[in-house]
């Protein structure tokens, strides 16, 4: 009997170590969260949106400009070009003493012509003629020479985008001289555009 009563011992010793514990019970709206926490975490960033393939969507070279005087690369168009900004100094000098130089300033000296030319295009950007003036007089009582002075900017009314090839051609062959030529594809002359800048 005592052997009997200790094997029955041992026996549930036994079964009681390799009983297996309760499985847990969740409440379902924890598990609900716990599933939107995890898939929230796992999902891939979105794709940043791209316009490859979208019609109308090519990307544009930035523009790049330099001087007219630099864009030539033949003797002859640089001869031309050079020409033409002698010529127009020339002009604007027979035209000031009845013109612009019968104002506040007598002295007026030109002090160059600029012009932007795309490069990979061959267009005018825009065209400046730059001048200087001044008035000068002697103080009488010190002997002293008061001067004042002004500058100007003046944008030449030269069409955006026109080829600097038109440009100076157009100018080059004008029987009455570059200052009076009309421009291409405009109906002004450079001669109005000092007009309403000096």
């Amino acid at each position: 009997m005592k052997h009997s009563f200790a094997a029955v011992i041992l026996v549930g010793m036994e079964l009681s170590a390799c009983s297996v514990a309760p499985e847990p019970k969740f409440d379902s709206e924890e598990v609900d969260s716990a599933v939107s926490e995890i898939a929230h975490v796992s999902a891939p960033a979105p794709a940043a949106p791209t316009t490859a393939g979208v019609s109308g969507s090519v990307a544009r070279r930035p523009r790049e400009y330099t001087d007219a005087r630099w864009y030539f690369t033949t003797d002859e168009d640089i001869d031309a070009w050079y020409a033409l900004t002698y010529q127009l100094e020339d002009d604007f000098d027979d035209v000031c003493g009845d013109t612009f130089c019968e104002g506040d300033y007598s002295n007026y000296q030109s002090l160059g012509i600029r012009c932007s030319v795309e490069k990979s295009a061959g267009t005018v950007g825009v065209c400046v003629w730059t001048f200087a003036a001044s008035q000068d007089e002697v103080v009488v009582s010190t002997g002293n020479v008061r001067v004042s002075t002004k500058t100007w900017r003046c944008k030449l009314p030269v069409v955006r985008d026109t080829p600097v090839s038109e440009l100076l051609q157009a100018l080059g062959a004008s029987e009455g001289g570059a200052l009076h030529a009309r421009l291409p594809r405009s109906d002004s002359s450079i001669y109005d555009g000092l007009v309403s800048c000096l």
